[in-house]
């Protein structure tokens, strides 16, 4: 690195923020409000949001996500497109719309996140005794694990309780610093808390996807 160069590329382990998906069917817009109201959302700023279903508005879709940008009360909060565009304003007036929340569960303080994809060989007779691999086929899947410490504890608590009800959980890990997005539904293999008592308490989780993965970037 150059005296005179400042800039630095490297990620810290401390980038990647764990998000736990709850559907909600009772979320409202209001025209040319920029609030999106939903009872005791329990959401905070950096939040992420996708539509179900949108109504008569024009100015959001259910392909997008949107960032939670502000907190109005414990009953509406404003979303945005982008990490620096400006709150949208509705352009029609919804009740009852379904969408999906993805509130914070925690940062992980150490963590592993790993993309796999199965083969499928088809080395054969023809292939002069190099290994042939089938183009686009094989079976992929992500996973990840760490360790960290919780601050949203009715999150968390609904994210123990699907566990212990062996459910799947749609669950979002964020790097904080590029933007990047993975989400998914994981079938979450380990979880565990611990703590002294003279320390913070603190968890540590493993899952493996279930069904697709997409990967987006804000």
């Amino acid at each position: 690195m150059g005296i005179c160069n400042t800039v630095q590329n490297e990620v810290g382990g401390k980038d990647l923020l764990l998000k736990k998906g709850k559907c909600f069917e009772t979320a409202a817009t209001t025209n040319n409000s920029t609030s999106v109201t939903l009872t005791a959302h329990g959401a905070k700023v950096g939040d992420i949001l996708k539509f179900v279903e949108v109504g008569n508005n024009t100015v959001i879709n259910t392909t997008s996500y949107y960032i939670v940008s502000e907190i109005v009360d414990a009953n509406n909060f404003k979303i945005k497109a982008t990490l620096t565009g400006n709150a949208i304003q509705m352009d029609s007036t919804e009740t009852n719309l379904e969408i999906i929340l993805f509130r914070t569960l925690g940062g992980l303080r150490s963590k592993e996140f790993a993309l796999s994809s199965e083969g499928v060989d088809i080395t054969n007779t023809d292939s002069d005794e190099w290994s042939s691999m089938l183009d686009g086929a094989g079976i992929r899947s992500a996973s990840f694990s760490g360790s960290g410490v919780w601050t949203n504890e009715p999150v968390f608590q609904e994210f123990f309780s699907d566990f212990l009800a062996n459910k799947l959980n749609r669950l979002a890990l964020i790097d904080a610093k590029s933007g990047r997005v993975y989400q998914a539904l994981f079938k979450i293999t380990e979880l565990s808390v611990s703590g002294d008592y003279d320390a913070e308490g603190t968890y540590s989780v493993s899952g493996d996807s279930s069904g697709p993965l997409e990967v987006f970037t804000f």
